[in-house]
């Protein structure tokens, strides 16, 4: 059986206008979106929820669909300060999910390799976004811009509803299947923030430009599971067991990825001299 849809709605209205007559404007817009695929050759095990039954049985009447809905909203305000210096806020909300996952073991979306039960109801209960930047023309020659911006979210992948606590995650090596339940799940949340700023200096034959950025953050994760163990069959045999000692907690940080720049063009009739210089860290 093909790829088929089953049902798509995408709705994205957006409105905006002035709030203050040419000082400040807005932009609103939100999104919903939904999406259910029916997925090639995929179908519901007759077995699941067996913990007695340690065969995969494709139940041909019920095909897997998988459903993600997707859901945005977002704020553009723009604010003229002044005559010469124009700035901007972004404000952006998002939640998504998607179940069953139906993933592969590379990640790769529509894969073969996991049956429904196996595979994770993965949402993000928010993903949020702020990002403001500021340019400033202060002569005809001079400009200053930047930006900032700093990102929230939380990513989590939990088992699918209804699957029994007793069923133990197989691999069955003759067909690269995994199937009765998922090996582990994750509980993860990260936040990342953002600069940069520049100066130029332009004439007609020099210009000149300055710059810097920089971006930190952190990630936090538990991983875990509900059974300890996996197991690995050929033909029905078993033949491997997995033993994990979940859960495990642990923290990423990014202290700096520092990057600043300088860089400088001169034309004298018809030379042109570039020069530049960079330092990352």
């Amino acid at each position: 059986t093909p790829n088929k849809i089953n049902r798509m709605f995408d709705f994205n209205p957006g409105f905006g206008g002035p709030l203050r007559r040419d000082k400040v404007w807005f932009y609103l817009s939100a999104r919903r979106a939904i999406s259910s695929k029916w997925m090639a050759d995929e179908f519901y095990d007759k077995n699941a929820n067996n913990p007695n039954v340690w065969k995969y049985e494709p139940d041909l009447s019920k095909p897997v669909s998988n459903d993600s809905d997707a859901n945005d909203g977002r704020l553009r305000l723009t604010v003229q300060a002044a005559p010469k210096v124009k700035a901007g806020l972004l404000y952006v909300q998002q939640t998504a999910r998607n179940w069953p996952s139906i993933l592969d073991v590379t990640g790769a979306p529509g894969g073969t390799l996991l049956a429904a039960e196996a595979g994770p109801y993965h949402y993000f209960p928010v993903e949020r976004q702020v990002t403001g930047d500021i340019t400033a023309p202060l002569t005809n020659k001079l400009l200053i811009d930047g930006a900032a911006k700093m990102t929230y979210e939380r990513a989590i992948r939990d088992p699918i509803r209804d699957v029994s606590p007793a069923m133990i995650n197989v691999l069955e090596q003759s067909t690269g299947r995994q199937y009765r339940a998922r090996q582990f799940f994750i509980n993860r949340s990260s936040s990342v923030y953002y600069y940069r700023a520049a100066v130029s200096y332009i004439t007609g034959a020099h210009a000149f430009k300055f710059g810097a950025g920089d971006i930190w953050g952190s990630q936090e994760e538990r991983d875990w599971d509900i059974n300890p163990v996996s197991y690995r069959f050929n033909n029905g045999v078993p033949n491997q067991i997995t033993m994990r000692a979940y859960p495990i907690d642990f923290a990423v940080d990014v202290d700096h990825q520092f990057g600043a720049y300088a860089q400088d063009r001169w034309t004298v009739d018809q030379l042109t001299l570039n020069a530049g210089l960079r330092l990352d860290w």
